[in-house]
This record gives C-alpha cells, sequence and structure tokens, in this order.
C-alpha cells in the first residue's frame, strides 16, 4: 500500500485494487495542505506576509490612541470650561458636578479646579448658615459638608442646626426627605469624635432610609438607597463599587460621561502595556 502525507486533504482508507501505482499529469489533482503556508510559495514570503501584517495592525493601534488622547483632550478642556462656569452660576450645580466627578473616578485630572472652588465655597458656606439662611436645602448643606469635610476643609457640625429641633434632633418634617436624608447619612461618615449630633442624625437617617427602603422596595430609589447604606462614598473606591451614580439632565452630562469612557480606556492601554513590559 502506497504511503500519503498527512497533511493532504485525502482519506487514509483502502484503496481499491485498480488504483493505479503511478498517476499520469493528466490525472494529478492539486490537494491543499491543511496546515502549512497554503498559497506562498516557501516560508519566507509567508513570513513576510505575516510581519507586514502585524505592522499594519500596530499602525492601525497607534492611529486610534492617538485619536483616543485628542479626544481626551478637547473633552477635558470642554468639561473644565463647563466646570468653571457652572460653579460661578450656580454654587450647587457646580458642587454636584464635582460630585459626580468623584464618584466616576476621574477627580484626579481636576485637582486644581476642585481645589480653588472649593476654597470659595468654604467662605461663601460661612456666611450662608451663620446668618440664618432659611432658603437652605438639607441636601444641599450635606452635600457642601461632605465635600469640603472629604477634602480637609474644617466645616462645624452646627451647620445642620438649622434642620434640628431644641434637642439637637433631626425635625419630623424631614424624615420624608430621601434626598436630604441619604446627603445626610453621607456627611456623618465624616464626623469625628466628640461630634454626637452629627452621630446621632447619621444613624437617625440610616434608620429613617432603612425603613423607607423596605417600604417600597419596588421604587427606582430603592436600590441606590441600598447602595448608599451598604457602600457610603467615604469607605469605597468608586470603580470598584457597585454603580449608584445617577447623573441628571445638565448640559454637562454627556460631555462628563465621555470624558469617562476616554479615560477608562486610556488607563486601560497603559495598565496592559505595563503588564506586556513586566512579562517580556
Amino acid at each position: 500500500m502506497a504511503s500519503f502525507h498527512p497533511l493532504l486533504s485525502i482519506s487514509s482508507t483502502k484503496q481499491p485494487q485498480n488504483f493505479p501505482h503511478k498517476i499520469s499529469n493528466s490525472q494529478r489533482t492539486t490537494f491543499m495542505p491543511k496546515h502549512g503556508y497554503g498559497c506562498f510559495k516557501n516560508k519566507i514570503s509567508f513570513t513576510i506576509v505575516s510581519k507586514q501584517n502585524i505592522h499594519l495592525s500596530e499602525t492601525r493601534e497607534k492611529y486610534r490612541q492617538e485619536d483616543i488622547l485628542v479626544r481626551h483632550a478637547e473633552a477635558l478642556k470642554e468639561v473644565k470650561h463647563v466646570l468653571l462656569n457652572t460653579e460661578m452660576e450656580n454654587a450647587i450645580e457646580g458642587l454636584s458636578m464635582i460630585d459626580y466627578i468623584q464618584q466616576l473616578g476621574i477627580q484626579y485630572i481636576f485637582e486644581e479646579e476642585i481645589e480653588a472652588i472649593l476654597k470659595r465655597q468654604q467662605l461663601m458656606f460661612r456666611s450662608q448658615v451663620y446668618c440664618g439662611n432659611d432658603d437652605l436645602e438639607l441636601s444641599e448643606v450635606a452635600l457642601k459638608f461632605r465635600l469640603l469635610r472629604q477634602e480637609g476643609y474644617w466645616v462645624h457640625e452646627n451647620v445642620f442646626d438649622h434642620f434640628t429641633d431644641n434637642e439637637g434632633k433631626l425635625k419630623e418634617k424631614f424624615w420624608g426627605n430621601i434626598e436630604g436624608l441619604i446627603g445626610l447619612f453621607e456627611a456623618s461618615q465624616f464626623s469625628i469624635e466628640g461630634e454626637s449630633r452629627l452621630d446621632e442624625a447619621g444613624k437617625l437617617s440610616h434608620q429613617l432610609l432603612n425603613a423607607w427602603k423596605s417600604r417600597f422596595h419596588d421604587k427606582p430609589q430603592a436600590k441606590a438607597i441600598a447602595n448608599t447604606l451598604q457602600y457610603p462614598i467615604h469607605k469605597c473606591l468608586p470603580k470598584l463599587m457597585p454603580t449608584k451614580l445617577q447623573l441628571p439632565t445638565f448640559g454637562w452630562t454627556n460631555s462628563l460621561e465621555e470624558l469617562s469612557k476616554l479615560d477608562a480606556e486610556i488607563n486601560s492601554t497603559l495598565q496592559s502595556e505595563e503588564i506586556l513590559q513586566v512579562s517580556t
């Protein structure tokens, strides 16, 4: 029995008796190998084309990365401009924007802008509270308090006195204010030793939120409340925790989301390159 090369696409079954020992040129059939260099004449041709394909792939990846960097720079410039203008026109919206930036984990590219804004807000916050401004909202005061303490600025716990009774307990009219309770609970995570009123306010807000979540478990806010109680902002890393961020429909929302995605893609590429360098 004649032997055949294992790469040829023919069966190894027994040959019929009338199968010729020699095949003439007119009877020859071109068999394509299952493996090997296919249509390439030799290994050198195969290697050259492979290197060309690799080079083309690397070039495309380089252009893609450059495009991402350009888009990131443009988005960053736009968001910084919007942040500064927004804070000047509407302080609360500006602080909300800082809060969302921090929760997205991209605050490191806004360090100078955030520091400048919080310095101004600390001075304005003091004058507003000590003048007994009745227009202040619980959620707004809680947000300012948390952002300032989070960045190391001193704010006294008595900024919440406007919302408490003579015994230092949160007034009942605020018990159903879900946004305010969430803000108060988050702010209470920054209490220090001796701030009993803030500690009590944090415990009460936790109880009220937990009760609301149990009663209205089918409401959209229930999930946000559950994440807040389980993962307070002060005790978690934004990029490693379940997303509880719900961006409002401000004009800067899309720009901020786009910047966050581009920043994540750049960081992912850098991490991949570092891993490759270490492993080689």
